[in-house]
């Protein structure tokens, strides 16, 4: 229930006050900034759009959650198991940590456009077209042989092994 324009009664025990003026309006867009903030706005609603947009995201989600998961690991086991100088150790940890992510970055990307490429080609989704992504995605990212697919091929072996 509104009192008067300074005070506002909610649940007949709670006062709020309100801001004696309204807010400061937001600085104008210029003309140009704001044509470019409607066809990107356009762009990105477009349904057209979702599967290329869908396959950057993926590129971004990769990277980030290869950071999130790959930095704090590379951490703790750097100081743990690994000598020398403090910046030896942290450029490992920079290392391992961009692989990974980049690593995942590239197999997501690789996977999305495949299957995108795919439906396209074929009219529909199939499962076959996952397998196939995933196939060559791992082959093309995971293919290389170092430390940080070793440990992602074996965490993949093991949930493989898992679900069988």
């Amino acid at each position: 229930m509104l009192v008067s324009q300074r005070t506002c009664i909610l649940d007949s025990e709670i006062v709020i006050a309100l801001p004696d003026h309204a807010p400061s309006p937001a600085p104008r867009m210029s003309a140009v900034a704001a044509g470019a903030a409607s066809a990107l706005r356009q762009l990105l609603l477009d349904p057209r759009n979702k599967q290329p947009l869908a396959i950057i995201k993926g590129f971004r989600n990769g990277f980030v959650y290869g950071v999130k998961i790959r930095l704090p690991h590379a951490l703790v086991m750097t100081f743990l198991f690994h000598d020398g100088s403090l910046r030896e150790k942290l450029l490992y940890i920079l290392r391992a940590t961009f692989q990974h992510a980049k690593n995942l970055a590239f197999f997501v990307t690789i996977y999305k456009s495949l299957l995108y490429l795919l439906g396209r080609l074929s009219g529909r989704g199939h499962p076959v077209h996952n397998f196939l992504s995933a196939f060559v995605g791992g082959y093309f990212v995971f293919g290389e042989n170092n430390k940080v697919n070793m440990q992602i091929n074996l965490y993949l072996l093991s949930r493989i092994t898992l679900g069988l």
